[in-house]
């Protein structure tokens, strides 16, 4: 179960070396202070405490939370729907597997992929898909090897590539989700197996893949994905290592990877932040931290319709940078204890679904509460 939460949780100094040039305002350069971005307010509970879940904006402006765990061992098949007219939550049938630390991904078809996670100690290869239109799950084919702590992206041709993770070690391997025959079809493999990394869409199509763990180490390494060629190339390398880290697309096309941990896990976590530039492929630290070392981010970092980044998770405040300015500041409000591995989901009216979680006893939460820019 150890080496479970040591793949599922996923996201030092300050450094002013860049790759590229950035102009903020005079006096404003990497500075961190409280301002008026927003406000994090409680709303109506989940039926079920989950951590560790996956939270899915559907086409019609509700969302899908499914899966996740209540505590270690306790996996859930449970799913429920938000619906943001009525800020509250309603059971749906339950899922055909039981799976925490699992992938879900809108398809353009308006169906959901959900794939991979953990059963009890292992990894699973079973996959199904919600029909939001029919309101149901169905199994589909599985992967062609189980995963955990794997990346799955919606690449803008509309297949789904999912990359490392765990089974019985790290995994190289990398697979493809056709939408059009409900399959898997393995594709190149990454250079470096890896777990606990992120992977991001760049606005070209290629897919950014940082960090990770391998054989106990923490990785600086990246690499990108071409789907026309279905092979990876080596990225420039990350100024720190991290695993459990989160990784965002900029409304400019560069990356912005925050937090995360190194080697020691609990005890080092990070509140540094590097930029990717795709066209100089190199990163740079970003000229401002994060107030708060955060780490087992997983999806509870997100980009605002303004261009901002909301950041949840490893505290209890939440924090919004104004990538304009370079700054990092506290939204009012906060949520109820330190929370890893929830999830933040940007709803159609510009609010942030932030939902479940669980604290330093590996307790999960039933609260939700609601960003409002």
């Amino acid at each position: 179960m150890m080496r479970l939460l040591l793949v599922l949780f996923v996201l030092v100094a300050f450094s002013h070396s860049l790759a590229h040039a950035y102009s903020f305002p005079s006096g404003k350069l990497g500075e961190n202070f409280k301002g008026s971005v927003g406000v994090v307010v409680p709303t109506h509970s989940m039926n079920v405490a989950r951590s560790a879940h996956t939270s899915t904006l559907l086409p019609n402006g509700q969302v899908l939370v499914a899966g996740g765990m209540v505590r270690e061992g306790d996996i859930l098949d449970s799913a429920e729907i938000f619906d943001p007219a009525t800020d509250t939550f309603t059971a749906i049938e339950t899922m055909n597997q039981a799976r925490v630390g699992h992938a879900a991904i809108l398809l353009h078809d308006g169906r959901v992929l959900i794939v991979g996670g953990f059963v009890g100690r292992n990894e699973t290869a079973s996959a199904e898909i919600y029909d939001s239109q029919q309101g149901e799950f169905k199994t589909i084919g599985e992967m062609t090897t189980p995963r955990g702590g794997f990346t799955a992206t919606l690449l803008l041709d509309g297949r789904v590539l999912i990359t490392g993770g765990e089974f019985d070690g790290e995994l190289a391997t990398a697979e493809i989700f056709n939408p059009l025959t409900n399959s898997f079809t393995a594709t190149g493999n990454l250079i470096e197996a890896r777990a606990a990394h992120t992977a991001t869409l760049l606005l070209d199509g290629r897919v950014l893949i940082t960090g990770g763990i391998r054989d106990n180490q923490v990785l600086a390494t990246a690499e990108i994905f071409d789907p026309i060629t279905g092979t990876f190339s080596a990225a420039g390398h990350m100024n720190s290592q991290r695993r459990t880290h989160a990784a965002v697309l900029l409304t400019d096309g560069e990356v912005l990877i925050l937090g995360g941990s190194t080697e020691e896990d609990w005890d080092t976590r990070l509140n540094s932040v590097e930029i990717y530039n795709p066209q100089q492929d190199a990163f740079a630290y970003y000229p401002a931290s994060m107030r708060q070392e955060r780490f087992k981010l997983g999806s509870s970092v997100t980009t605002l319709n303004n261009g901002q980044v909301l950041i949840v998770g490893g505290d209890t405040t939440v924090e919004v940078l104004d990538v304009q300015v370079g700054v990092f500041q506290d939204a009012a409000g906060q949520v109820d204890a330190d929370r890893f591995n929830s999830t933040a989901t940007q709803l159609n009216d510009g609010r942030v679904l932030i939902a479940g979680g669980y604290d330093y006893d590996i307790r999960a939460t039933d609260q939700a509460w609601l960003y409002i820019p």
